[in-house]
């Protein structure tokens, strides 16, 4: 899928991490393949412990061609993600956010 397909599929939401703002994506699943009677499959995506999200847009659309939903997030104090100072890394506070993510795609 070409970058402009994707962008178009990619919608922006934001979701609170113990009172901060983390922003993601949220790509519907492009096929019917793993659909079962409780809906589609979900993985939550964000990027080691100090990138960010766009570095996962080139791996989203293979997971949207199989038909699952994707969730990929910045953690606080990274990429649009809310929180400061910025470049924080806290793996407690990354797993928080992890938690909120999986909440979300719930």
């Amino acid at each position: 899928m070409r970058p402009k397909e994707m962008s178009a599929m990619m919608r922006d939401i934001e979701f609170a991490s113990r009172g901060i703002t983390c922003r993601a994506w949220l790509c519907p699943p492009e096929s019917e393949v793993l659909r079962n009677e409780r809906g589609y499959p979900a993985l939550v995506m964000a990027h080691g412990t100090s990138g960010v999200r766009q570095q996962l847009k080139q791996y989203v659309p293979r997971f949207t061609a199989a038909g699952m939903h994707v969730l990929a997030f910045d953690y606080r104090h990274f990429g649009t993600s809310d929180g400061e100072p910025r470049k924080l890394l806290s793996v407690r506070r990354q797993l928080q956010d992890y938690a909120a993510a999986l909440d979300v795609i719930r």
